[in-house]
């Protein structure tokens, strides 16, 4: 592991490797978000990009204030992985790649594209174990090395963009204060938006699978984190 923490100021940092470049204007804006009110801490991730205005791929931790903006339309993004039953021994890549398919289409034509990849560094991908770092943690999840694996990576899509949108219609990019009429309602449709990228994510999942004639079983379906409001 190479990573490190290059730090910017006092507030600011981001982690990165010597294989890792990131772009000069993804920087500058994450030095903007120190500067926004109540912001303790911004840290840039790995795979921090140019956003319109702020960064995209970092986290945030602010007192007293919630910031929309900063969440963004990818509201519950994260990671979703699973086992399944292919077994790597039989396997034949130009049959997968054949039954694979195409799910750029929702899910039984849901308003929000339930069941969708999605844009951006969102990607779904087959997988096998190349090297164990930790045997006792394989172990405990039960894992099979003779297996292959699927990584999710997506959002809420549509639901989160028509939040944010909605947010922005309403507020601009100001931040709401902590336990406001406002940001209580932001937080109850964020927490939805949460709950329907776990979702999608499973419906991605279950779509690739049935497509590649196989079960699978849940590993893990996690929401990266982006913004984080401490209790006083």
């Amino acid at each position: 592991m190479d990573n490190s923490i290059q730090i910017l100021s006092d507030k600011a940092s981001y982690i990165t490797s010597k294989n890792t470049w990131i772009e000069g204007l993804a920087i500058e804006q994450l030095l903007t978000t120190e500067n926004l009110p109540s912001m303790v801490k911004v840290v840039g991730m790995p795979d921090l990009h140019p956003g319109k205005g702020y960064p995209i791929g970092a986290a945030y931790l602010s007192r007293e204030i919630i910031y929309p903006a900063l969440i963004g339309s990818d509201i519950g993004c994260g990671m979703g992985f699973w086992q399944t039953e292919i077994n790597i021994a039989k396997l034949s890549v130009d049959k997968l790649e054949r039954q694979i398919g195409n799910i750029d289409q929702p899910d039984i034509r849901h308003k929000y594209n339930l069941g969708t990849i999605g844009g951006g560094n969102h990607f779904a991908e087959l997988q096998e174990v190349s090297k164990i770092f930790d045997e006792q943690l394989f172990n405990h999840y039960q894992l099979n090395a003779k297996k292959l694996f699927l990584l999710v990576h997506s959002g809420s899509r549509g639901l989160g963009h028509q939040i944010l949108q909605n947010q922005i219609s309403c507020f601009g990019y100001q931040g709401l204060p902590e336990n406001s009429p406002e940001a209580l309602n932001y937080l109850t449709k964020h927490d939805n938006a949460v709950a329907f990228a776990t979702l999608n994510r499973q419906t991605v999942a279950e779509r690739l699978m049935k497509n590649l004639n196989t079960q699978g079983t849940e590993v893990l379906n996690v929401v990266c984190p982006h913004f984080l409001v401490p209790k006083r």
